[in-house]
Formats: structure tokens, C-alpha cells, sequence
């Protein structure tokens, strides 16, 4: 009964927890949202933390494959934009010619 409760944890991937700051393990209260730099700083710190021993946990246990795309679909789900990157804006595009001389 242990063993295959322990299976199943390794089987599915860690939930991250919002952390409040970098350093400390204070978690949000329930209902408290997160700016948009704290929560892609909270991505990374669960994904080094979490997620990459858990990877190295499960392929212990599991074919390496597996492994990876579970970490693999975790990354899309986390840390994928839709379309253009997340600091463009709304940028217009336009083009400049720029004269450049070399003077020596």
C-alpha cells in the first residue's frame, strides 16, 4: 500500500506553492493575488526547486521519456507566451535607414 502511494506521488508533478518573496517559504494567504514579477520569480523558483528534483526523482523509478515530457509540458504550461513575447506591447513596426560611416 505504501509503495504504490509513493508511485503515485512521483507520478504526477509538484503543486507550487505562491511564495511571497524570494527567500522565504511564507506562503500567500488564499486570495491574495500575485504581481505578474512575483509570480513569473515564483515559476522559476518552483521549477529549481521542485520540478527539477522531481524529474531526477522519477527517472529513477520511470524511463527517461516519460520524465521529460512531464517536465517538458510542465514548462509549456508555465512558461509559454501565445504569439509574441510577454515585454513587447504594443510595439509598431516600421522601417529605418540609418547611415553608418566608419571615420578613421
Amino acid at each position: 500500500m505504501f509503495v504504490s502511494v509513493m508511485m503515485a506521488a512521483l507520478l504526477s508533478l509538484p503543486v507550487c506553492p505562491d511564495w511571497i518573496s524570494d527567500d522565504s517559504q511564507v506562503v500567500a494567504p488564499e486570495g491574495v493575488m500575485l504581481s505578474e514579477e512575483q509570480r513569473v520569480k515564483n515559476q522559476l523558483r518552483c521549477f529549481t526547486s521542485l520540478i527539477l528534483p522531481w524529474e531526477v526523482a522519477c527517472r529513477r523509478n520511470n524511463s527517461s521519456s516519460y520524465c521529460k515530457s512531464k517536465v517538458s509540458l510542465w514548462l509549456r504550461n508555465n512558461f509559454s507566451w501565445q504569439g509574441q513575447a510577454p515585454c513587447a506591447g504594443q510595439r509598431q513596426r516600421r522601417t529605418v535607414i540609418i547611415n553608418i560611416r566608419n571615420y578613421r
